[in-house]
């Protein structure tokens, strides 16, 4: 039996991760929250899942051989790191495979700050007076950045930062 809740490539993250006791059992509140049918038959789904979560994992641990090292290898080829940067890397991914998402985030962020500023400004938009102001704004939650590029340009942007 397959689970659609978990999936092979979730397994090599999650393979020698403390965070995967709480990330499956997310998972599986989230599927008690959705109301897809009545709560006693959403249970009896969740209670089969969980009952088949072992058989699951001990099937998908005899196909994946050596997840870290394939993983070292596809960023080698795909970044040109060299190895010990490389296993550094996949060694931080696999004990907090969350941590990194943080600066997907904060990327998008600024880039929707970027964005709205552009909007808003038009051409009199100043890409170098952006990271400037960026940058001056310092190491501080992003609210505070959009507030301190919104003094540095004088405007008002409408919206949040997310």
């Amino acid at each position: 039996m397959r689970l659609s809740l978990f999936f092979e490539d979730d397994l090599r993250l999650w393979s020698s991760s403390p965070e995967a006791p709480h990330i499956v059992g997310t998972s599986l509140f989230l599927l008690l929250c959705r109301e897809f049918a009545p709560p006693k038959i959403r249970l009896e789904s969740i209670n089969s899942q969980i009952t088949a979560i072992p058989n699951f994992l001990e099937d998908s641990k005899e196909r994946i051989t050596d997840p870290a090292e394939e993983a070292v290898e596809y960023l080698i080829q795909q970044t040109g790191m060299e190895r010990q940067i490389a296993t550094i890397e996949v060694d931080e991914y696999a004990e907090r495979p969350t941590y990194f998402l943080s600066y997907y985030l904060g990327k998008h962020m600024i880039m929707k700050l970027k964005h709205d500023l552009m909007q808003k400004l038009g051409k009199d938009f100043d890409e170098k007076g952006f990271h400037e102001a960026l940058l001056c704004a310092g190491n501080i939650p992003m609210r505070y950045v959009r507030r301190a590029v919104q003094e540095a340009f004088n405007v008002q942007l409408e919206g949040n930062f997310i």
